[in-house]
């Protein structure tokens, strides 16, 4: 897990992140729409999921302009820690995803254009 590594390295920058794990979309989708909410408000949309397979269906829950770090393709052979740094799942990949995240928000309510 690079999320709560990442949320260290980032203390300071990203002061009110939060790890949430979701090991299971089904079972997030059977509680009551009240609890989903909490975990996930509406109101952030400053998100990055990671996942350590596919990034196929995470765009639920991290909105189209979310970030999802994943696999994009299959078959690589290697040491777990060689592949994880390859694929770019690293504490660092995550905070610079999530200070991306963070800075597009602020554009949005800044009023700013920005590109994207």
């Amino acid at each position: 897990m690079i999320a709560l590594p990442g949320l260290c390295l980032a203390t300071g920058r990203l002061q009110d992140a939060r790890a949430v794990s979701m090991p299971s979309w089904e079972l997030f989708e059977r509680q009551e729409l009240g609890y989903r909410k909490q975990v996930l408000p509406p109101s952030i949309t400053a998100r990055v999921a990671v996942e350590q397979a596919s990034t196929l269906g995470w765009a639920r829950y991290t909105g189209l302009d979310g970030a999802v770090i994943g696999m994009e393709t299959f078959g690589a052979s290697a040491p777990m820690e060689a592949l994880q740094t390859r694929f770019g799942f690293t504490p660092g990949r995550l905070v610079s995803e999530a200070l991306g995240q963070v800075h597009r928000q602020e554009g949005r309510t800044s009023g700013s254009t920005g590109s994207r």
